[in-house]
């Protein structure tokens, strides 16, 4: 039988353990976007999180308080706004539909997400292949428009007139770009900081303030307009490696220094 089969092989004096490579921890983008392909759903969070401090510098509310709001007033006024309210809202794409006019032309309907409410938004004509880089699925999303309850459908009917990606976004809201230093970053350290900083320069970007700070003084200085940068993701993680940069990051208009 099996033991039999078995019975003759010596038991080994000690356990054989194989090493186990330890692997970096997944970024938040990573685990989200990981479990959406598994489960269908965000489980542990929402992808907008991350960006929600620097979101509500400058939209004008979440989705779901917006729709309560549009709602009431659709309701006070007999059917909604003819024209909408201003507003800045953000989400990430998470579904599209198409349909036809009566004249046959096509609409692309996108709803918004921000995680704790939703919203649709219709794009028509060249605006569906013209903006189709900017409402890619999971995609976060900045609308300028106006906003207004639809009654039919029962959701908020999103009217864009420009659309943004958050570097675009800063781009536009924000005041300036800071980075702070260490007290003990010398020349060969800034040098280092400038060089990320190269690649980034844009005539139009957003004027570029570097700040230093210690127990003894404080200082900020604004670089020559040649240094104005894009303020995009990608700079503000490659400043965040470095050891001598303490904050990497987009100024908004009425926000504190820290």
């Amino acid at each position: 039988g099996m033991s039999d089969l078995f019975g003759g092989m010596d038991e080994p004096d000690t356990a054989v353990v194989s090493p186990i490579k330890p692997l970096p921890e997944w970024s938040d983008d990573e685990r989200l976007r990981l479990e959406k392909n598994m489960l269908g759903l965000y489980l542990t969070g929402h992808p907008i999180n991350q960006y929600l401090g620097e979101l509500e510098r400058f939209i004008t509310g979440r989705l779901d308080r917006l729709t309560d709001k549009a709602e009431a007033a659709a309701a006070a006024t007999g059917g909604g706004f003819a024209r909408g309210e201003p507003a800045v809202v953000a989400g990430l794409c998470v579904a599209e539909r198409t349909m036809r006019t009566a004249s046959g032309d096509k609409q692309l309907f996108v709803t918004l997400d921000d995680g704790r409410g939703r919203g649709e938004m219709r794009l028509v004509g060249d605006d569906i292949e013209g903006l189709a880089d900017r409402v890619g699925r999971d995609q976060l999303v900045i609308v300028e428009g106006d906003i207004s309850f639809d009654s039919y459908n029962g959701n908020l009917r999103i009217r864009h007139k420009k659309l943004y990606s958050l570097g675009q976004a800063r781009a536009r809201f924000a005041q300036c770009v800071t980075v702070k230093l260490t007290p003990d970053c010398g020349v060969e350290a800034a040098e280092r900081v400038l060089d990320i900083i190269e690649p980034f320069r844009e005539a139009d970007g957003l004027p570029l303030f570097v700040e230093v700070s210690s127990e003894m003084a404080r200082g900020a200085w604004r670089l020559a307009d040649g240094w104005r940068v894009a303020p995009e993701a990608t700079l503000f993680e490659r400043l965040a490696e470095l050891a001598t940069v303490t904050r990497a990051a987009a100024y908004y208009p009425g926000q504190n220094g820290t």
